[in-house]
């Protein structure tokens, strides 16, 4: 990270394409990535300093290297997907500095989305996987009280919400754009 910028990698800071989708934002601007060590790091911007919290990070955990993509989907919530598509539910407290949840099985077969992304509210957005029109986006939202996503498609994924997502070279939401009202 370029500790004198905000929001700027350094040349070389992501050392391959492989890392891109282990980078990810939560509603609270956090920045949540997994390095080559496989640790799950966060780095937080304080804005009254205008400088980094801890600029190397403040480590998570390890053994993350497993997951080939991370979304955070909320204050502190990741969703993180395996590279054979099984994706799980994690939520830290910054609260409390630990973990509520811990890789809580979701399902199977994310794999076939390019990319997955959130805009806040347990909400995740993935694009790429094919139906007869071709290439989708398709659109999930988590029940809490019932641990299940709201109503699929008749297909059992996701609702489709828009057709031609794999032209896109990368695709995101503002973080902070959706919140849970109770």
């Amino acid at each position: 990270m370029d500790r004198r910028r905000p929001g700027r990698w350094r040349l070389g800071a992501v050392p391959d394409r492989a890392y891109a989708n282990r980078v990810t934002v939560d509603s609270q601007g956090r920045i949540f990535a997994i390095n080559a060590k496989g640790e799950l790091r966060v780095f937080i911007w304080n804005t009254a300093t205008n400088n980094w919290v801890n600029g190397a990070g403040v480590s998570l955990g390890t053994n993350w290297l497993m997951y080939n993509s991370i979304t955070a989907a909320g204050d502190g919530v990741l969703y993180a997907r395996t590279p054979a598509g099984a994706l799980f539910r994690y939520e830290y407290s910054f609260a409390d500095n630990r973990w509520l949840q811990i890789a809580e099985p979701i399902g199977t077969g994310w794999q076939m989305f390019s990319e997955i992304f959130s805009p806040g509210a347990d909400i995740l957005y993935a694009r790429g996987s094919s139906i007869s029109t071709g290439p989708v986006l398709r659109w999930y939202k988590r029940d809490d009280t019932t641990d299940t996503w709201a109503p699929l498609a008749a297909d059992g994924a996701g609702k489709v919400v828009g057709y031609g997502w794999t032209t896109e070279l990368h695709v995101s939401a503002d973080p902070s754009a959706c919140g849970l009202v109770k």
